[in-house]
């Protein structure tokens, strides 16, 4: 029958004999007979070509600013924007590429370490099969994505690191499948009139086994490659994968679920435990009573009174702002960037990722109102008058911790004669920048920890 089913009709002088159909053919007679097959071959070539060509699809920058928040999709903004004002349907696009990225060069290693390795313990048996059974089975009974969590977590979340989980999650499987064959085709014929011969193992694997146990180890690599999309995207969704702010399909759905907080007990869920994969870090240190209290303040805030059409805010050209920043706005005298620097007032290293540009505009024109309770200057008057400026950290009723010049230090409060909040060093360059120079010193901070700045 299959002789029969892998043939065609060739007309030539003696009448019609059979043609045999190349691997190429016979695949593509079999996509126009099975519709299922070639929308999925469609669907498969378009990722793949959207990948390749994303710089030239995406209409903006992954981290580039489209001038707008939180927009519904429409012709400008298909997939609309997000918290930062970044296009949604270019960071899809653009994610594409990390996602593929991970998974070919995840399953690929997989394959070129999985398959001989399968091979060899199946044509071998005995001990050393029984071991690396006993290894496989070990780990095929932990969780997939639990492995594969604590593993990236002692690795470290990087690229990678996320490629090298995916591989070793994998290997076991190729192996798997390409021992099952294997042992049945080392008892053919030809295998044993090889060894007969005196072939070598290594010839008879690469020239007799391997052939024959291809096809369902293309079969497994096939499937593979999709769960590995799926693999790279749920652990960059917890975090542990693709890192803001680079784009990613998982990444973003991760970002998409804090976006607000509706009730009290999740604003103080999200205040004492952070936000995993984000800047916010956990502030478990902090009581319930007392991330109360900062919910209560944040609930008396005027509604809308520091809410800003983010469309209205003017963006200038960076490469100018940049030339502000570090001379005519002083501004390197206090900020660092990275930890590099000034670090007398907060670093501005992720002030594109953590900051939109209302918020940036509002802190160069009025950066008493708008500076953070966290970042607030902070002093206390030491028993014999001197006085120590900084950030406060925490308090309790005993001490106080404080980031001064870029130090860990802490006092006892019977040791002092005073502290409390001053007002912020910082001034105000409403009168002192011109309205282009604030729009293009915005335009520069919202390139730092984002698109690289020029």
């Amino acid at each position: 029958m299959s002789g029969v089913a892998d043939t065609a009709l060739d007309g030539g002088p003696g009448g019609a004999r059979p043609r045999r159909l190349s691997p190429f053919g016979r695949f593509l007679r079999h996509v126009r007979r099975d519709p299922a097959t070639l929308i999925g071959l469609v669907i498969v070539c378009s990722l793949i070509l959207i990948a390749i060509f994303a710089p030239l699809i995406a209409p903006y920058g992954a981290n580039q600013n489209a001038g707008a928040i939180l927009a519904k999709p429409s012709w400008e903004y298909p997939f609309g924007t997000n918290f930062q004002g970044r296009d949604l349907f270019s960071r899809v696009v653009l994610g594409s590429r990390n996602s593929l990225i991970v998974a070919f060069p995840s399953v690929f290693l997989a394959v070129a370490i999985g398959l001989p390795l399968g091979m060899l313990v199946g044509y071998l048996g005995g001990y050393t099969d029984s071991v690396a059974l006993r290894t496989f089975d070990i780990m095929f009974a932990l969780p997939t994505i639990l492995f594969a969590i604590a593993l990236v977590a002692y690795l470290g979340p990087s690229l990678p690191n996320l490629i090298l989980t995916i591989t070793v999650l994998y290997i076991p499987r190729v192996a798997m499948v390409a021992r099952g064959p294997t042992l049945s085709v080392k008892t053919r014929d030809y295998v044993l009139a090889g060894k007969m011969f005196g072939a070598r193992n290594a010839r008879i694997l690469r020239t007799h086994i391997l052939p024959n146990i291809a096809a369902p180890v293309l079969v497994e690599s096939s499937l593979l490659l999709s769960e590995a999309l799926l693999t790279e995207a749920a652990l960059s969704f917890l975090g542990l994968g693709v890192q803001p702010p680079n784009p990613s399909w998982g990444a973003d759905l991760g970002t998409g679920r804090f976006r607000r907080g509706g009730t009290d007990e999740d604003l103080i869920r999200i205040i004492r435990g952070g936000l995993l994969g984000t800047s916010m870090p956990p502030h478990e240190f902090l009581s319930v009573g007392d991330a109360r209290t900062i919910v209560a303040f944040l609930r008396s805030l005027p509604a809308g009174g520091m809410a800003v059409d983010e469309a209205e805010v003017r963006i200038g050209d960076a490469a100018r702002g940049r030339e502000v920043f570090e001379g005519r706005g002083e501004c390197t005298a206090c900020h660092g960037i990275d930890g590099q620097g000034a670090m007398l007032a907060p670093d501005l290293g992720r002030a594109g990722i953590e900051l939109g540009p209302a918020t940036i505009e509002r802190a160069i024109l009025d950066p008493s109102a708008e500076v953070r309770a966290g970042n607030r200057f902070y002093q206390v008057v030491l028993a014999g008058g001197e006085t120590v400026t900084g950030r406060l950290l925490n308090q309790d009723t005993h001490s106080i911790q404080m980031m001064s010049d870029g130090r860990l230090v802490a006092f006892l409060k019977a040791d002092l004669r005073g502290s409390g909040f001053v007002p912020s060093p910082m001034p105000s360059y409403r009168d002192e920048l011109s309205g282009d120079e604030v729009a293009d010193l915005v335009a520069y901070l919202l390139t730092l920890g984002g698109e690289a700045a020029p």
